[in-house]
């Protein structure tokens, strides 16, 4: 049957047909069930409904899949477009920025051409799949998204390398730039200008200003008055120590004598009378002196300061400083029983009692805090013939470090049998504080970093002297030449400052020292 505007009345007709189809196969023998003879079983107006029911089901179908095709095909020209322009964009800048042949663009084109190749091949396929024949479908709508995705990623990644490396040409060719992300060694004379409290903020720029401005003992410099470095000790002091600090700043003379009195019974005190005799100091008015606190490179020649002590061992000002000195250390080896007093002591004590001009309790209360804090103690053990177990370790320690940061040297110092102890064992019991040759300036900045730093500060000048001045260790030919070179390494200080060696020893090296040292430091033994 036929409607007014001849289609099938198929909603009629629809379930009588299934029907009719079904008993017609059941009742068909099963050897002659082809199509042609079940259809001449069949009513041939049913025929031509199932024919049209299934046709209209098909061409949903399709239309549904074309529709899905020119959809993917519409986000994946559009997605195309847009990235692939930004990077051509990119790569002609890049181009003209620095230069054609640049290694990220050239990968970037070769990329883009790759990318366009699997773009077009997609678009080919989107394609015919929109104009493709009824009931064929030719390509596969799961792998045509992941490729559109796939297309879309790498596009973003190139983006993403090419802006990178835009970054990092602007920063190479910006002035600006350069200044906030590092410091060059030329800007280090301007500091000499600044106070401590500039100083302090420009450490806060960035790592690199940190890194620099710490290893060249920027703010050490910056220090004009003892009072400024005082403040700034105290940041860093015990806030208790084991033992309570006497009031040494309001005793009299008598009261030393009553002092040395009590103190006789220490086994070492004759050791202790002998050295201090022997000491010298800084004229307190030169140790900030403004000529030799320049923060400009050193000129390598140095200025040598006559000391207290040097020429006359009868000044009245010398006799104070011996008496406040003795007094010091006998407090110290009266309080600490089982250190005592040891060789070395008094280079340490006379450098803080210059530094503070001539305060006892400031510098006893420091003296206190570097064998306290930072484990010196273990270095002496109220023996005058003999050290602690602390010292033997620092010098394994050391020898450790120059087998990593410097084989050739370690290895040209076992040839000639010679060990650590034969020259750094009064780098570790003085802190350097025994050369003359070190400007009152570098004596304060070697104070301010180990008060700070502790042996990692110590450990930086060893390391860092010994890989800079390698090439004149290895030189040397004989055993003598090689300790002359070794035990001059300290007078270098002198003429170049502490920053070329702690630069190189905290930025340059690796394994860092820090994580060198991390393990052992914190391993002390027990005196």
């Amino acid at each position: 049957m036929k409607t007014s505007d001849g289609r099938l009345a198929n909603d009629a007709n629809g379930s009588r047909m299934q029907t009719t189809y079904v008993s017609a196969l059941r009742v068909f023998p099963a050897g002659e069930k082809s199509d042609r003879n079940i259809m001449h079983h069949l009513p041939y107006y049913d025929m031509r409904a199932a024919r049209q029911f299934l046709a209209s089901e098909d061409t949903d179908s399709m239309e549904d899949y074309k529709r899905q095709c020119r959809a993917l095909l519409k986000s994946t020209e559009k997605c195309f477009k847009k990235k692939a322009s930004r990077l051509k964009r990119s790569v002609l800048y890049l181009s003209l920025l620095h230069h054609p042949q640049n290694t990220v663009g050239i990968v970037a084109t070769d990329s883009l051409h790759s990318i366009t190749f699997h773009y077009n091949t997609l678009v080919h396929a989107l394609e015919r799949g929109m104009t493709s024949p009824r009931r064929t479908r030719t390509t596969s709508l799961d792998s045509a998204r992941q490729e559109s995705l796939r297309i879309g990623l790498e596009l973003d990644l190139m983006n993403q390398s090419i802006h990178k490396e835009l970054g990092r040409l602007h920063t190479v060719h910006s002035v600006l730039t350069t200044l906030l992300n590092h410091l060059p060694y030329g800007m280090l004379p301007v500091f000499s200008f600044l106070g401590p409290a500039d100083v302090a903020a420009a450490l806060s720029v960035c790592r690199s200003w940190l890194s620099m401005l710490t290893a060249y003992c920027t703010l050490s410099q910056a220090f004009s008055h003892p009072h400024e470095r005082w403040q700034y000790w105290q940041r860093y002091l015990l806030i208790q120590t084991t033992k309570t600090s006497p009031d040494l700043d309001h005793l009299h003379i008598d009261d030393i004598v009553v002092s040395r009195v009590c103190t006789d019974d220490i086994r070492n005190i004759a050791l202790l009378d002998q050295e201090v005799h022997r000491t010298t100091f800084f004229p307190k008015e030169s140790m900030y002196m403004p000529a030799l606190l320049s923060n400009s490179p050193p000129s390598g020649s140095t200025t040598y300061l006559p000391r207290i002590g040097s020429y006359s061992s009868r000044s009245p000002a010398l006799k104070s400083l011996h008496q406040k000195l003795h007094h010091l250390l006998s407090t110290f080896a009266h309080q600490y029983p089982q250190v005592g007093y040891g060789h070395g002591m008094t280079f340490v004590g006379a450098a803080l009692l210059s530094t503070l001009q001539y305060d006892m309790d400031a510098s006893y209360r420091v003296f206190v805090t570097f064998m306290e804090k930072h484990g010196m103690h273990h270095l002496w053990h109220a023996s005058p013939s003999s050290f602690g177990a602390g010292l033997p370790r620092r010098l394994c320690q050391l020898e450790r470090c120059v087998d990593v940061y410097a084989p050739e040297v370690a290895a040209h110092l076992r040839a000639h049998s010679i060990s650590t102890s034969m020259f750094a064992s009064s780098w570790i019991l003085s802190l350097f504080l025994n050369d003359r040759s070190l400007p009152p300036s570098t004596c304060m900045h070697i104070l301010d970093t180990f008060l700070v730093e502790g042996w990692l500060a110590m450990y930086a000048l060893y390391i860092g002297l010994i890989v800079v001045h390698s090439k004149e260790l290895v030189v040397a030919t004989d055993e003598a030449s090689i300790l002359h070179v070794l035990l001059s390494l300290p007078k270098h200080l002198a003429m170049h400052g502490l920053g070329p060696y702690r630069m190189c020893a905290l930025t340059t090296l690796s394994p860092s020292l820090a994580t060198t040292l991390s393990l052992e430091i914190e391993q002390e033994p027990h005196p």
